[in-house]
């Protein structure tokens, strides 16, 4: 008999089909980007300053041209440390890359993911719009309350760190991104500046299930989200809208379990476990995936009871695959970064083909 892990890999290979979809080098390339910018949000805690780096950040990993390429620091945004460790926040920073004109706001992760998506503040509640002169999700939409907290808490000062830079740089497009519960936070504050008139893109990696299904259509809807996925198929290069990667053996997509809350944008899927992370490991899968978050309940009962009662355990839920998204997402900044972006594990390779 198949312990669970199986079970619920037999069950994602399934309803994860690759399919045939074409994209560009260069929204390939956009992709990778995207997660440098995620993993110099691991060094806010090592020493991370506001100025260009490498001069603002003497970490290996920020020194490293492919992932930070002049980016200059503008803003540093964290949690009050005073408040308590129940009260949500968001930490993180907004930039700018002045070689690919981009003011960006990257959003960092954390390690108590599982509390968030476990406990009291995982419940759902009615969700509008923090700037609510603007078009408002409806009466039906929910959202998950601990990442709806957190943005109300955080969202000022990051948008005026971007109010301000876009007046310096107003040709420069906003780019928003984040991992795993920094990706949710993406998200949500990619909401009010797309209501506010930005047109940002939005690239989010490993992020759990946040909404329901209705603010998950109305998500897709205000970032036409099916005129992105045209776009990618005819190997245009979005330069605004909400993109997608998920992992295919990273569970916390997934979380939290049932067909409460589901998910939205234009998904790309990686196909390879190990690093790195080619192009052709990388498949673009569209729009309109909402299902394929919700089929969990297909499951026999005694299943979905077993997967819930271990659902706290990091291992079961792929952490190795949850820290790899083309570069080691949630690796140690006192260590050498991107050397050939590869785990070292070359005799493992396998794939979920």
């Amino acid at each position: 008999m198949m312990d669970i892990t199986q079970l619920l890999f037999l069950f994602i290979s399934a309803i994860a089909i690759k399919c045939c979809y074409s994209y560009s080098d260069e929204t390939y390339d956009q992709l990778v980007q995207g997660i440098n910018y995620c993993t110099v949000t691991s060094c806010i805690d090592h020493g991370l300053t506001l100025g260009e780096l490498p001069d603002s950040c003497q970490l290996s990993l920020c020194i490293n041209d492919l992932i930070t390429s002049k980016l200059q620091i503008h803003t540093i945004f964290q949690p009050n440390k005073h408040n308590n460790d129940r009260l949500p926040g968001m930490t993180g920073f907004t930039a700018v890359n002045h070689i690919n004109q981009e003011i960006i706001v990257a959003f960092r992760g954390s390690t108590k993911l599982i509390d968030w998506l476990t406990d009291s503040i995982a419940k759902p509640v009615p969700y509008s719009p923090i700037l609510s002169k603007y078009k408002e999700c409806g009466d039906s939409c929910l959202v998950h309350l601990g990442f709806y907290s957190a943005l109300k808490n955080s969202f000022r000062v990051i948008r005026e760190s971007v109010v301000s830079l876009r007046k310096t740089y107003p040709d420069y497009r906003l780019f928003i991104t984040g991992h795993s519960m920094g990706a949710v936070f993406a998200i949500l504050a990619g909401i009010e500046f797309q209501l506010s008139g930005y047109d940002p893109l939005i690239i989010s990696y490993g992020l759990p299930k946040f909404g329901n299904m209705k603010m998950c259509e109305w998500i897709d809807e205000i970032f036409d989200t099916e005129n992105v996925s045209y776009m990618i198929e005819a190997n245009q290069l979005p330069q605004s809208g909400y993109i997608t990667v998920i992992h295919r053996g990273d569970y916390v997509p997934y979380l939290p379990f049932g067909s409460l809350y589901s998910s939205a944008g234009a998904n790309f899927f990686i196909y390879k476990k190990h690093l790195p992370h080619e192009k052709h490991d990388v498949v673009f899968q569209g729009s309109n995936l909402y299902n394929i978050k919700n089929d969990i309940d297909q499951l026999d009962q005694n299943e979905i009871d077993y997967i819930r009662s271990v659902s706290t355990s990091f291992d079961i839920l792929h952490k190795y695959e949850h820290g790899r998204y083309f570069d080691k997402v949630t690796q140690s900044p006192q260590c050498p970064a991107n050397v050939n972006r590869n785990d070292g594990n070359e005799e493992m390779e396998r794939d979920y083909s």
